[in-house]
């Protein structure tokens, strides 16, 4: 990931993941100085999704329609994007 940003001359990335990071691997982060990368891992993500309510119920629960229409949107996203490959 991070020479996917070093490539693009950015200042930082950012990597969302639906998982924790290993020890090693939040060790390793630390030590890049430029560019910075920030990780949103599984439980950040979570918290930030109940917190905005974003794909939750009222519960709390997750609301399991919201990410189906996600899905249904990524597929046409797919299709699309593939379509526009020259």
């Amino acid at each position: 990931m991070i020479l996917a940003v070093q490539r693009r001359k950015a200042d930082a990335g950012l990597l969302i993941t639906p998982f924790r990071l290993s020890e090693s691997a939040t060790r390793s982060l630390g030590g890049y100085s430029r560019p910075r990368l920030e990780v949103l891992d599984g439980e950040a993500l979570a918290a930030m999704l109940l917190k905005f309510g974003i794909g939750t119920r009222q519960s709390g629960e997750p609301d399991l329609a919201f990410f189906a229409s996600l899905e249904e949107v990524s597929d046409r996203l797919v299709k699309f994007i593939s379509s526009k490959k020259s």
